[in-house]
């Protein structure tokens, strides 16, 4: 091969290596791919959520909406059960990430709110974060929020009029769950309920 010739692989090569760096020059069969891929990811959360679900109102109202988010808590893909969650629930995950602070989550931690100011929706719609880590780094979130209808309150009274409006005592709301890490890998490896959450309950 002469010199030449040399010279011009040598710079195609480079070229080409310049472009796949270039982070404005997206591969679009590779953006096709992801992007199917992490609503796939989603959509499979979602189901497993429908099927394992004891509760009607998931199975069958799909009142829920599942999710994975960057660390920072920008959407990535949605499963959608309920849409009116899409917005609460992204909230919500950046909210914990501000409480929280991801150098103090862990492998196995799962952090818990119902939180009206922060999920935007009634005490009812109960939020689950868990970080997802790849080789000790944080790399995003999948979050969950549901109805939960077990969850305490005045809810139903007799009569046509079933919901309770005139409850007007917080006492007489459902059980509000401020932000807690309720579950956390305890010693020896296995996740488990936290002692914030069971002090919280008990």
């Amino acid at each position: 091969m002469g010199v030449a010739k040399m010279k011009n692989r040598v710079t195609r090569t480079a070229g080409i290596a310049r472009k796949r760096r270039d982070p404005h020059n997206i591969d679009p069969v590779i953006t096709e791919i992801v992007r199917n891929g992490v609503i796939a990811v989603t959509e499979e959360m979602k189901t497993n959520l429908m099927r394992t679900a004891y509760n009607i109102i998931i199975y069958e109202a799909l009142d829920f909406t599942t999710g994975l988010f960057t660390p920072k808590g920008e959407t990535i893909s949605i499963g959608i059960g309920l849409p009116m969650f899409i917005r609460g629930m992204a909230e919500t995950v950046k909210a914990k990430i501000a409480h929280f602070d991801p150098v103090n989550m862990h492998p196995g931690d799962i952090y818990v709110t119902n939180d009206s100011y922060l999920t935007g929706s009634h005490l009812n719609h109960v939020t689950l974060t868990l970080p997802i880590f790849h080789k000790g780094k944080l790399i995003a979130f999948s979050c969950c929020m549901a109805h939960w209808l077990d969850i305490g309150g005045i809810l139903i009274r007799p009569g046509p009029d079933a919901a309770a409006p005139d409850s007007r005592p917080s006492q007489a709301a459902p059980r509000k769950v401020p932000q807690v890490r309720g579950f956390t890998k305890q010693p020896g490896g296995k996740a488990d309920w936290s002692d914030d959450l069971i002090d919280l309950i008990l």
